[in-house]
């Protein structure tokens, strides 16, 4: 019999045992069907390899164990490495500790065995005995780049830079430039701001393999950092157009929405909001076109994500002379803005908050509670704007927002219950207004003062809630990319909220504006005034 037509007979027969599942019992099969077929153990060894290659790590679990037990000193060990191997990827971790230290046992000198289980004890943080592994590893083969390599992971991990350092350059020598090990050494110089280094060396990863596209990705994001934005896009497209031919559809446009996003934030520290607002927006957009591909989970995560970015554009599209100049804004017309882009912010902030996020949806539905009363204040406040009457829905409201309160205050969330006592009072002050409105009287400056104070004492908790669930969605997005292999992911800084201060500033200004111009023609107290000013002058932006 051919020998190919031998194999596939073999794999045929054994597979009605894989598809059950129950692979201990297979490797008892598979031992058995070899005997009968005259299949020897480093023949069901090299079948193993195969299937592990082609990603069919059940099959190659089954049978590296067959031969393992026919297969002597550093043979016996290779196939236990490759067992341990294959229980790692089916996320069997203790079954696949047990099976690298049989490796061990089987050839002490085998270093591959070391830093495979170096690497699993790594994923398992337990770092300080993943370190000894490879340090075995490398005691055993000090021209192992691959040992050399993953300890320098490691070592950056912890933050052991210049350790790393050492072992990233030893790799390259010995691997004669590899370019996963350039391109994680780079990443390694852009952390500790080597950003010229860093450069040279996405450069060389991707000279040395210009379809790795993690480089690409990497180094688009290092040229961000250098304030190269053209050339920071041309490489991102690239990596982004490359996952998209092999299928990655979802990470293709989750790539190009990190990099907008990036600008984005990276706009807002230079107050460029008008830019920052078009980078967010942008970056929303591939967050939605990513999910309308995904599915489950993630569809929701992205959701989410597109939504929350997709309002902070609207929030920062308000014209950039308001910032500047906020507490003069009584009379321009760009008042009208004002409320528009807040009311739209208002709209995808709803659309995020009824995503249900696994556990968080419950604090979705309080989100989507709070945005609501947001969104219907906002809409009256436009009405007085325009001179027009508006329905105050104050049981309505009241009613949202107490529903809003339980669920923050079952879950323990302070920066819920706060978001609910600032809508507290931004109703009072639209209920005020609407009081005025109705029967033309002057507004009492120490009445409309404590209620804007009110309002400024708990304006820092304004998007405290919603970003609970951001958060959450963030980081679950974080976690499928690594699992996908896109090794340029950085960890996302977590900075205090900071459109609270500015965005009631600008809800101060605006009340202000309309009842000085609509109601009482500009004799506003200039001491209540100067110290709405003093408390907004140069706040933080979202």
């Amino acid at each position: 019999m051919p020998e190919s037509n031998k194999t596939n007979e073999f794999l045929q027969k054994l597979a009605p045992c894989i598809e059950r599942g129950e692979l201990e019992k297979c490797v008892e099969e598979a031992a058995r069907l070899a005997g009968e077929m005259g299949v020897g153990a480093e023949e069901l060894f090299g079948f193993s390899a195969k299937k592990s290659v082609d990603g069919k790590y059940d099959f190659a679990y089954v049978l590296a164990l067959a031969a393992a037990h026919d297969l002597e000193g550093n043979k016996k060990a290779r196939a236990y490495n490759s067992v341990a191997n294959a229980a790692r990827y089916l996320r069997k971790f203790e079954n696949a500790e047990q099976k690298y230290k049989l490796a061990i046992d089987a050839d002490p000198k085998y270093g591959v065995a070391h830093y495979n289980y170096a690497i699993l004890l790594s994923e398992l943080k337990r770092n300080e005995e993943a370190e000894e592994q490879y340090k075995l590893a490398i005691a055993v083969d000090p021209n192992d780049a691959s040992a050399h390599y993953n300890y320098a992971n490691l070592l950056s991990e912890l933050k052991r830079n210049q350790e790393a350092e050492k072992h990233y350059l030893l790799a390259i020598e010995i691997s004669q430039k590899s370019a996963k090990v350039q391109f994680d050494y780079a990443k390694l110089l852009q952390r500790v701001e080597m950003n010229k280094e860093a450069e040279q060396e996405y450069k060389e990863a991707i000279d040395s393999n210009p379809n790795l596209v993690v480089a690409h990705g990497g180094y688009g994001f290092l040229l961000v950092e250098m304030n190269r934005r053209e050339e920071a896009l041309e490489h991102i497209n690239e990596a982004s157009d490359f996952l998209s031919i092999v299928g990655l559809v979802v990470e293709s446009h989750l790539l190009k929405a990190w990099f907008y996003q990036t600008l984005s934030e990276k706009n807002l520290s230079r107050k460029r909001f008008g830019e920052s607002g078009k980078d967010a927006n942008e970056a929303g957009e591939e967050y939605l076109k990513a999910a309308s591909i995904a599915e489950g989970f993630m569809k929701d995560n992205l959701i989410m994500q597109g939504n929350v970015l997709k309002a902070k554009s609207c929030v920062r599209k308000i014209p950039e002379k308001s910032w500047y100049k906020i507490f003069y804004i009584f009379k321009s017309p760009d008042i009208p803005e004002l409320i528009e882009n807040l009311k739209n912010a208002a709209i995808y902030y709803k659309k995020a908050s009824l995503c249900p996020i696994g556990e968080k949806k419950d604090v979705c539905n309080a989100c989507f509670f709070s945005m609501n009363v947001f969104s219907d204040t906002l809409d009256a406040m436009s009405a007085f704007i325009n001179g027009d009457d508006a329905e105050i829905n104050i049981n309505k409201w009241s009613d949202s927002l107490e529903q809003a309160y339980k669920i923050y205050s079952e879950k323990n969330l302070n920066k819920g219950v706060a978001l609910v006592e600032t809508l507290k009072q931004l109703i009072k002050c639209v209920d005020e207004l609407a009081e005025h409105r109705k029967y033309g009287n002057k507004v009492k400056e120490e009445k409309l003062g404590k209620c804007l104070n009110n309002l400024i004492e708990v304006s820092n908790e304004m998007e405290g809630a919603l970003k609970v669930i951001a958060e959450h969605s963030a980081e679950a997005i974080r976690d499928y990319a690594k699992k996908q292999g896109m090794g340029f992911v950085k960890e996302e800084k977590i900075e205090k909220p900071s459109v609270n201060k500015w965005l009631i500033g600008v809800l101060v200004a605006i009340v202000l504006g309309i009842i000085s111009n609509r109601l009482f023609s500009w004799d506003i107290d200039l001491k209540i005034f100067r110290f709405f000013k003093s408390l907004f002058f140069g706040a933080d932006i979202p």
